[in-house]
């Protein structure tokens, strides 16, 4: 849901309300990067050989990847925007099928990985995630440096989003003590006080400019939330629900996530939005009740679209398309 919301218009009116979408942008644009933080409590350390692990992780990537590809692809063609020539770009027509490179490349190197984090052990791993936490800070020294790009500074070569993976394994088996009120204090920092001060500190810059290092995926504020988002759930929420309705209806919603991610941009555009554009304008719905309605009603037809898909399909098409 949070990443059905970034892609909403809720995140997008900084014309009429900065505030309101600056805030709307850093409440939900961690759902990516919690992806990363689950593969890593989930996958790490592999247990199989690299063979087997990425035969059985990377197809489960692959094909989707492919297949919604060429889905988005001709809808931009019969729509005139893009043309066959795009369809041979590494690139994905979609905004959020970045992921899937990025999950790709994660999966096919976690054997790899977790050698290195057997390898270095317990200190090493917390050295590691205290550089990658340094580096979360790049882009907000854009003004002290003069540079306004985030990558260029020694410490980019930490400075990605494989750290989230590695924080995913760290709070999985290690997790953040919920008394600790010097660690909350931080992420409250990181948090709150970081972004403030990047648009109070530093007056002489642009909106843009300021966006670009509040907005980063791999900024101090994403990885705060990040973790206190993991961290909070990890605390509250059982491992396992008692069985019975409410457990099973769950269950359903979370086989339907992926297919609901990947299809959700596609059901936006051409289905949740013109279905609530006449009901928007005749009833003047404010753009922010408008903006939650259409990521609602959107998250709604995605997750009905993919439980059909998965009754009529056979299993192991909707694998490959879900």
């Amino acid at each position: 849901m949070m990443v059905v919301l970034l892609h909403g218009p809720l995140v997008y009116l900084a014309g009429a309300a900065p505030s309101v979408s600056l805030a709307a942008f850093l409440t939900v644009a961690d759902g990516t990067n919690l992806f990363f933080v689950i593969s890593g409590a989930l996958l790490l350390p592999v247990t199989t050989s690299w063979r087997e692990f990425v035969m059985r992780r990377v197809s489960r990537v692959l094909w989707p990847l492919l297949l919604w590809s060429v889905v988005y692809l001709a809808v931009g063609i019969a729509q005139g925007r893009l043309s066959l020539w795009d369809a041979l770009r590494l690139q994905p027509e979609a905004p959020h099928l970045w992921y899937l490179y990025m999950a790709i490349v994660i999966y096919a190197t976690l054997p790899l990985v977790s050698r290195a984090i057997a390898a270095v052990g317990e200190r090493g791993v917390d050295a590691y995630l205290l550089l990658w936490l340094l580096s979360s800070l790049i882009p907000y020294w854009h003004g002290v440096v003069g540079s306004f790009e985030p990558l260029q500074h020694p410490l980019s070569l930490v400075h990605n989003c494989y750290g989230y993976v590695v924080l995913g394994y760290r709070l999985q088996r290690r997790p953040l003590p919920a008394g600790a009120w010097r660690l909350w204090l931080a992420a409250l920092i990181g948090i709150v006080a970081v972004p403030l001060m990047e648009f109070t500190l530093q007056s002489g810059l642009t909106w843009l400019d300021h966006m670009v290092a509040v907005t980063s995926n791999v900024s101090v504020n994403a990885v705060m939330t990040a973790a206190v988002v993991f961290t909070v759930v990890q605390r509250l929420v059982p491992e396992r629900l008692p069985d019975g309705r409410a457990s099973r209806a769950l269950t359903a919603v979370s086989n339907c996530t992926f297919g609901i991610y990947l299809m959700h941009v596609l059901v936006m555009d051409h289905v949740a939005a013109p279905l609530l554009h006449d009901w928007v304008r005749s009833h003047a719905i404010h753009p922010i009740m408008a903006g939650v309605a259409l990521s609602a009603l959107t998250f709604a037809l995605s997750l009905a679209a993919a439980l059909l898909l998965r009754r009529l399909l056979p299993s192991r098409v909707a694998r490959l398309l879900l």
